[in-house]
């Protein structure tokens, strides 16, 4: 239902949204004296139709952004026919929504009660979303709400006919109403059977909601412990709730795509509430929004990977609306052929989807927008008519990958620094060194080869049962790279015993006793920089992946790729290539390729090159075990495809 969509921004915001905030941003996203006339332009039939003719087949567009039903009215009288227009040029309309506030100047002619919607602060103050007093933010625990919100979905499917929906902000943050308590302690209710053995507690009726910790890098407290888990919960709940209506209504039809902030800053569970694998069939399509937009900055490479990745492993497809920003940290879009070419190149490569966030924005003069300039039309349409004759090596396919990197929920949750700096730091690690990897989980080891090598990020909280697991990891031959610390608690946050069995050494597990350091965060500095030392910890963490990996070992002949491994439905072996320094054209790259014993020599007797720019395959030579594939003219971005000796050969070259 997803293979194949190519997505852009169309609008997501009303009018009344841009006259509320006014003009006192410095971003893209505010008032001016342009908006209305670029605002109209969206909903012309001639930009639709020509949307189609660059080959776009999904937009989200304004629907609903919390003023109410009522008030957004004519709003949504404007979406309905812009659905119209769409599908007559075969475009499909995610309507957004937003879930994480509500603006009460309007909202409260309809609902009288709309307080005892919000979340409520520790002082018992409604909590507002990003600081706009005018915008109160949601709790998740109120019926009224929810209802509210299934309201807004049925009249979005039935009246103005839309294809999905485009959920923003959809976290919560911690809530200290009434509701809230009652619900938690419900919840420790049903999950703690032994309160005194776990908090010297002989009975929960008197516990309150614990105090919000910030900037806490690890939780001991037990009842914390717990309330993160309750936490996540009531936000999986929620999506799995809305997730159900909408199939429902729809036929299974409508698309669900969802914008938690998510990946960005280390304890997301904490301060949002949110965590992936708490919900991975609640959603079709996630929004990567952050300032992970991919280019070479004086903090090293940064990427988008790491939430192509998630998608991966929990099988939603991701949207990448991530930002540029200038030199004084304000929001740009892309404007030279190369930072575009690589925006579309990682998510493609990566199994994302083909689109962009950026190419109706207002450029700030009249009805003008970012289209208006030819060269963006053209790179773009050029690279998504790739995407469209070429799905088949980007979606329906396996990674094999023969790196994984253990993703542990719990413990990214609890041990909130140290956890996910760790799992952060081997990700760049093996993205800035081309060493191909995906994520995996203990509860789901279908993807992951008999010969695989298994990273485990500081795993200090873990269960019994996950040390089992791990062990028995070893038992079957698993190379392990142990970062940091193992096991140091069990997941109730309690620390075992120096006797304590945990994980013996043996000769296929390298520890690499390392702490990372947080730098103090920095808005202007993308999410990855956050570790003080990731250039030392990487060097040793790269060797001991090299010593310890047997699976496929590709080498190039030039330094600073990117690089992605699958096979597709046929069992040809594939091979993208991304050249982030694409200023600079490769003029010859050599690739090196070395299969683990299992796989003879000729097993793939034949390559062929795809590119959407003019890369050319030069030579494909077996040198005794060693596969050598020889590519010039490489700029931005080329897959190679590897026949198996038993399958046809290919009679096209693109």
């Amino acid at each position: 239902m997803v293979d194949g969509i190519v997505w852009s921004y169309w609008g997501h915001e009303p009018l009344r949204h841009y006259r509320r905030l006014g003009s006192g941003s410095t971003s893209l996203f505010k008032n001016g004296q342009w908006i209305e006339a670029w605002y109209e332009r969206l909903h012309t039939e001639d930009a639709i139709r020509e949307a189609g003719e660059w080959g776009i087949n999904l937009i989200y567009s304004h629907f609903f952004k919390g003023f109410g039903l009522a008030a957004e009215q004519d709003e949504m009288e404007k979406t309905r026919i812009l659905v119209q227009t769409a599908r007559r040029n075969g475009i499909q309309v995610l309507g957004y929504c937003q879930l994480g506030s509500l603006y009460y100047e309007t909202l409260l002619d309809e609902v009288e009660d709309l307080q005892d919607w919000a979340i409520r602060t520790e002082d018992g103050s409604i909590a507002c979303w990003g600081g706009a007093y005018y915008r109160w933010s949601p709790c998740y625990n109120s019926d009224a709400f929810k209802a509210y919100m299934k309201k807004v979905i049925a009249y979005g499917i039935r009246h103005v006919g839309l294809d999905g929906f485009h959920f923003d902000n959809s976290y919560n943050k911690p809530c200290y109403c009434d509701r809230c308590l009652h619900a938690f302690r419900g919840y420790l209710s049903d999950h703690v059977a032994d309160p005194e053995r776990l908090f010297g507690l002989r009975q929960l009726r008197h516990v309150r909601i614990p105090q919000f910790a910030e900037t806490i890098e690890a939780v001991q407290d037990p009842l914390y412990i717990q309330w993160l888990h309750y936490r996540r919960r009531l936000t999986a709940t929620v999506h799995a709730e809305l997730f159900s209506h909408i199939k429902q209504l729809s036929e299974q039809r409508a698309l669900v795509a969802h914008n938690p902030a998510f990946p960005r800053f280390y304890g997301h569970v904490n301060r949002i509430g949110y965590e992936p694998a708490a919900s991975p069939a609640a959603v079709d399509l996630v929004f990567a929004e952050n300032d992970g937009f991919i280019e070479k900055t004086e903090h090293g490479l940064k990427t988008q990977i790491e939430a192509y990745k998630y998608g991966q492993l929990f099988g939603y497809r991701v949207l990448n609306s991530s930002w540029l920003k200038d030199a004084h940290g304000n929001i740009r879009v892309p404007t030279t052929p190369e930072e575009i070419c690589l925006y579309e190149a990682e998510a493609i490569a990566f199994g994302g989807l083909c689109g962009t966030p950026w190419l109706m924005r207002p450029i700030k003069d009249g009805r003008g927008w970012v289209a208006d300039g030819a060269d963006q039309v053209a790179i773009l349409s050029n690279i998504f008519d790739y995407f469209a004759r070429h799905t088949a090596l980007y979606t329906d396919v396996k990674r094999t990958n023969a790196v994984k990197v253990l993703y542990h929920p719990d413990n990214v949750m609890l041990s909130v620094k140290q956890g996910y700096l760790s799992l952060l730091a081997a990700v760049q690690s093996l993205v800035q060194h081309a060493i191909p990897f995906s994520f995996c989980m203990l509860g789901d080891m279908r993807d992951v080869g008999d010969d695989d090598l298994i990273v485990l990020p500081a795993l200090d909280y873990i269960s019994d049962a996950d040390v089992a697991a791990i062990r028995e990891l070893s038992d079957r031959g698993h190379p392990l790279v142990v970062i940091g610390s193992f096991a140091v608690y069990n997941e109730h946050g309690l620390e075992r015993g120096a006797r304590w069995p945990v994980l013996e050494d043996r000769d296929s597990i390298i520890r690499i006793p390392y702490r990372l350091e947080a730098t103090k965060r920095d808005n202007h500095k993308h999410f990855s920089a956050t570790s003080a030392n990731i250039a030392q910890f990487g060097k040793r963490f790269i060797e001991a992946v090299k010593t310890g990996m047997r699976g496929t070992r590709i080498s190039f002949s030039h330094s600073e790729l990117l690089c992605e491994t699958a096979s597709d439905a046929d069992g040809h072996y594939l091979v993208h290539i991304i050249n982030p320094n694409n200023a600079l054209t490769i003029g010859s790259l050599t690739i090196g390729l070395t299969f683990p014993s299992g796989i003879g020599k000729r097993s793939y007797t034949r390559g062929e090159l795809f590119s959407f720019e003019h890369a050319e395959l030069e030579r494909f030579e077996w040198k005794d075990d060693r596969l050598e594939i020889a590519i010039r003219s490489l700029k931005t971005f080329c897959t190679l495809k590897l026949y198996r000796a038993e399958c046809k050969q290919p009679t096209t070259n693109d």
